[in-house]
């Protein structure tokens, strides 16, 4: 895929518009009421927007060339799902301190200042 193919894809991920809207709704409400303000902001998440999508897009048509190889291919899709089974075992809770026991996260005790 090609850096403009790359880029239109990116750019129709829905999840850019689900980044939008929480954006506006949590930290741009309150200066609503300035066009002024409003229209800045817009203009400032626009250009990120457009950094990120671009950049994303760049490194992905450079590493593509590099994905052709199916040594190179092979190593970074092991690394990937190593890196994605041990991200589930850490989350899932099945990672044993010593003592063989499930390592459990303790709640913080209430300090007196706390209550």
């Amino acid at each position: 895929m090609g850096l403009k193919k790359g880029f239109i894809l990116k750019t129709r991920n829905p999840t850019v518009a689900v980044y939008g809207l929480t954006l506006y709704s949590s930290f741009l409400s309150s200066p609503a009421d300035n066009l002024l303000l409003v229209t800045l902001f817009a203009l400032l998440f626009a250009l990120t927007a457009f950094g990120a999508t671009s950049t994303r897009a760049i490194g992905e048509a450079a590493i593509s060339a590099y994905l052709d190889q199916p040594r190179v291919r092979w190593l970074v899709n092991t690394v990937l799902v190593t890196l994605l089974v041990y991200c589930a075992i850490g989350l899932a809770g099945l990672t044993y301190g010593t003592g063989g026991y499930p390592l459990r996260r303790t709640p913080a005790p209430l300090s007196i200042a706390a209550c």
